[in-house]
């Protein structure tokens, strides 16, 4: 019974924190991502290397939004930015970010909501919120790898593995923000 109980406490924490990952858009606030990599359009990566994207926040409103943007943990290390998530389809149209043993799941998936060891507004240092005005765009880079990391639909008895050779779709969500799809291939 303890172990149930424990179940169920993890995955309100996980649901509270897909939940705000995956919450309602600020007004006025895009999301859109750039490949980062090699060829025509930056869409080439080499097999078993990072995939770093760009994620451009553009104010398109007429005030001032802000936004969350936490990519450190409490003791300052570098982390994957906090409510950042994404969404994974290979060629065939195999969505490869859901936990098809949760049923609860959805089709996003982040490493850093779940590894993170830090929670709630204790949590937050200075920085972590960033104000855009109107008009203005804020830049963050975030590597596909990392953000993957345990997810079940590419883990092969290791920690994570590279999105192996193929094209892929990818889509990802900030704090409510939801990109517009891309298409990458790792060669």
């Amino acid at each position: 019974m303890r172990c149930r109980e424990a179940w169920l406490a993890l995955t309100l924490i996980f649901t509270m924190a897909w939940g705000s990952a995956l919450a309602q858009p600020k007004p006025g606030l895009e999301l859109t991502i750039k490949p980062l990599g090699w060829g025509q359009e930056g869409r080439h990566y080499p097999a078993g290397r990072p995939i770093p994207l760009q994620l451009v926040l553009t104010n398109k409103g007429t005030v001032s939004a802000e936004v969350r943007l936490k990519d450190h943990g409490k003791n300052g290390e570098q982390e994957p930015l906090w409510g950042l998530a994404a969404r994974v389809v290979d060629k065939t149209g195999k969505l490869l970010t859901r936990d098809e043993h949760d049923v609860h799941a959805d089709d996003w998936w982040s490493s850093g909501l779940a590894a993170s060891d830090c929670t709630g507004k204790e949590c937050e240092m200075p920085g972590d919120r960033v104000s855009i005005p109107p008009g203005q765009t804020v830049l963050r880079t975030t590597e596909l790898g990392s953000l993957i990391a345990n997810c079940p639909g590419l883990t092969r008895g290791l920690d994570h593995i590279q999105l192996p050779a193929g094209t892929y779709t990818v889509q990802l969500a900030l704090n409510g923000l939801i990109s517009a799809p891309i298409q990458i291939v790792v060669d």
